[in-house]
């Protein structure tokens, strides 16, 4: 993992309340872009490997937890302890390394909610097998723990705990990468939009005319009626 500046690397925050509407950043960024494709090979093998490290854990802990302890506390300390270091480490690094984003949450002292989102300047160390791996499991993992979820609902309640514990910090998670991701595609459109201008425009329309009609006159003259 590379130890620069995040300061040097990322935007700086956006917020947005709690609606969900994200303000503009005053510093312009790109979207995060896929834009290295190493198909041997990933760029960040450490990040990928704890990125999928805990969630694997905290799922396989879950369904093979009993085969080793009948203590639900213990059991329910493992599981959460898992998830807990999984949510922890895909919001403040595997997030940042493997796609260049990073999200969180404040509370303002009025007790609304405000989101703050980051993405990286430079997308070039952005390798396309990680980001699609970070986005497949982010939403696979949810997916996984919705359906013990639903599972549980017949079975033990505290069961059923777990599982919702385990849905929402990955849920977190996606909502909070989706919010952040669509964010730093809006700044990109941003500032794509920013180098169009009205005025570049209505200049370019005006050149064009200029040289049509400068053409048109020069084919008139040259075409001249031949005398009898």
């Amino acid at each position: 993992m590379s130890s620069a500046d995040p300061a040097q690397l990322f935007d700086g925050p956006v917020g947005s309340g709690s609606g969900g509407n994200a303000s503009a950043s005053s510093k312009s960024t790109a979207a995060p872009s896929s834009s290295t494709t190493n198909t041997n090979a990933y760029l960040h093998p450490v990040a990928v490997a704890f990125h999928l490290l805990f969630r694997t854990g905290a799922v396989l802990a879950y369904l093979l937890c009993g085969f080793f302890s009948d203590n639900f506390v213990t059991n329910f300390i493992v599981i959460v302890m898992l998830l807990s270091l999984d949510f922890w480490t895909v919001k403040n690094v595997s997030g940042r390394i493997l796609v260049g984003l990073r999200w969180w949450n404040e509370v303002k002292p009025d007790g609304q909610t405000m989101w703050r989102f980051e993405s990286r300047k430079d997308t070039s160390g952005i390798d396309a097998n990680e980001s699609r791996l970070f986005w497949i499991t982010l939403y696979l993992y949810t997916a996984v723990w919705l359906l013990f979820s639903i599972l549980n609902l017949a079975l033990k309640f505290q069961w059923l705990l777990v599982a919702f514990v385990g849905l929402a910090l990955n849920l977190a998670n996606v909502i909070g990468y989706t919010k952040c991701d669509k964010n730093a595609k809006q700044k990109l459109a941003n500032l794509a939009g920013s180098f169009v201008t009205p005025s570049m425009v209505t200049s370019a329309a005006k050149t064009l005319i200029s040289m049509a009609t400068s053409s048109s006159s020069n084919n008139n003259q040259t075409r001249q009626p031949s005398g009898v």
